[in-house]
């Protein structure tokens, strides 16, 4: 049997709904518009956020998790302006180094048999087992800034917002 693509649908004020292409079950409530581009000005809360499903006839924990293992160069760097890798950090990581990388956290719940949240988590990148890709991202990162002049990492037509 041939799978259904993903269908992506869009409520408004910028979140995005996802559904499995073969069951009519909601896999995924992503917020990932900028909230600038929502309010019409800039308003310094640019971060997405996501709630995805898992097990059963959605992915398993860790297909979810795996990409972070990678250290992908995305855009966010240096208040958004610049291409560098992104690293997986505990909740609450103060947030110190060098390049101003961009960071990503996940928290898992449980939900009980009334599909509610449980008040347990677990902090999924706060487990030491995550300590070498932090340490790969970061030779990455220094890498890539090292191999460039200042500022050419830089995402073309964004402009520098002030700290």
């Amino acid at each position: 049997m041939m799978r259904r693509r993903p269908v992506v649908v869009p409520p408004p004020h910028g979140r995005r709904r996802v559904f499995p292409g073969d069951v009519d079950e909601q896999i995924a409530a992503v917020s990932a518009t900028r909230l600038h581009n929502i309010a019409g000005k800039y308003t310094g809360k640019d971060d997405p956020v996501a709630i995805v499903r898992t097990q059963g006839i959605f992915p398993a924990p860790e297909e979810i998790i795996e990409p972070y293992l990678l250290g992908h160069y995305v855009a966010g760097g240096c208040r958004g302006s610049h291409v560098l890798p992104l690293m997986p950090v505990p909740i609450n990581t103060t947030l110190a180094g060098a390049y101003c990388l961009p960071v990503v956290s996940c928290l898992a719940f449980s939900m009980d048999p009334d599909g509610r949240f449980t008040r347990e988590y677990v902090d999924v990148f706060g487990n030491a087992a995550w300590d070498a890709t932090r340490l790969e991202v970061q030779r990455k990162a220094g890498e890539w800034r090292r191999g460039r002049p200042a500022l050419t990492g830089g995402l073309p037509d964004v402009p520098i917002r002030a700290a």
